[in-house]
């Protein structure tokens, strides 16, 4: 079994990596460690997350200022393939986790159509606020509205794969899935088809994961709403009517 996890960055793909991987699903043998704002790890494989900023970096693109379109070249769709290759003869079941996967979700789906997708997301204000606290990108500093066009960018390429894709995605709001977090793992069980023995307790730690701004960026979250809170809106309300956990 393949699976790949992805969603907008501060999404919960670093909480939820963590929860498979130590379930015994393979997120990578060599993982991106902690850093600020992740102090338990990313659970990104390296390599994964090499190849997805390469293909940015080759179309002169940032993971926060995408261009529009992005699919794999021939030659890409062979190095991807290689790096699926690598894995297959190691693990029974494995996966990747890497925010930058849903911009090229569809090109993924092409050459992987057995693999299973898990597509998280989150309140666009909870995470414009966890980038901008969190401070690590020159961009979101000098142009914190891009962190809104980020989300919207993002979450459009999740809408449009799961439209096309239902059968093999499961969309997931991130903090329904911890809300109730006993019949959501019940629930990515039987869709998965295998049993997850860790304790989600034993992952999930409240305080990593806020559902409100904090009041020292809540002003500047709320002028981007007046910009962009529209469509922002507009995708939420989407995502919320289609997720197979979420809407609450």
């Amino acid at each position: 079994m393949i699976v790949c996890l992805t969603g907008m960055h501060r999404s919960g793909t670093s909480l939820m990596g963590n929860f498979l991987h130590h379930c015994g699903i393979s997120m990578g043998k060599e993982l991106i460690g902690a850093a600020r704002g992740n102090r338990f790890g990313h659970f990104e494989d390296a390599e994964f997350v090499s190849f997805h900023s390469e293909l940015l970096n080759r179309r002169r693109c940032h993971m926060y200022t995408p261009a529009r379109n992005l699919e794999f070249t021939e030659q890409e769709a062979r190095q991807a393939l290689a790096l699926v290759e690598q894995r297959r003869t190691e693990f029974k079941h494995w996966g990747w986790k890497d925010p930058r996967t849903t911009l090229f979700l569809h090109s993924w789906q092409r050459i992987l159509p057995e693999a299973r997708y898990i597509l998280l997301y989150r309140s666009p204000y909870s995470v414009i606020d966890s980038l901008l606290r969190r401070a690590t990108d020159r961009r979101l500093k000098l142009a914190p509205w891009i962190a809104a066009s980020a989300w919207i960018r993002y979450n459009e390429e999740i809408l449009s794969f799961y439209k096309a894709h239902k059968s093999h995605t499961l969309l997931i709001n991130i903090n329904d899935f911890n809300r109730d977090h006993v019949s959501s793992v019940r629930l990515l069980e039987d869709w998965l088809g295998v049993k997850l023995p860790v304790p989600y307790t034993t992952i999930y730690h409240p305080s990593e994961l806020k559902s409100k701004p904090t009041d020292r960026k809540r002003l500047t979250v709320r002028l981007i709403g007046k910009v962009y809170g529209e469509r922002m809106d507009e995708i939420y309300q989407t995502l919320e009517s289609l997720a197979t956990i979420g809407g609450s």
